[in-house]
């Protein structure tokens, strides 16, 4: 997201965003236009991401890259809704 500004007022605006999917792509670029371009993102290491709402720290997540024995390892479980305990 860029800052940006306007007689005063500001916001964000998004340059691009790179997704593998046709379905999100369209939806998001039709619906809501929102410039997304058909691309193959990966994750080599941790990101580490955090939301402001004013002076409050909203929210704090972590992504870290699968190694190669796990990848897809939890789309079941995230798509069923039948995680196994532990």
């Amino acid at each position: 997201m860029i800052p940006v500004s306007l007689r005063g007022r500001e916001g964000g605006y998004t340059h691009c965003m790179f997704l593998n999917d046709q379905g999100p792509i369209a939806a998001g670029r039709e619906l809501w236009g929102f410039p997304k371009k058909l691309a193959n993102p990966t994750l080599h290491d941790t990101v580490v991401g955090t939301l402001d709402y004013g002076p409050l720290g909203a929210a704090r997540g972590t992504v870290t890259a699968p190694s190669a024995g796990q990848v897809g390892a939890g789309s079941g479980c995230a798509r069923n809704r039948r995680c196994p305990a532990g």
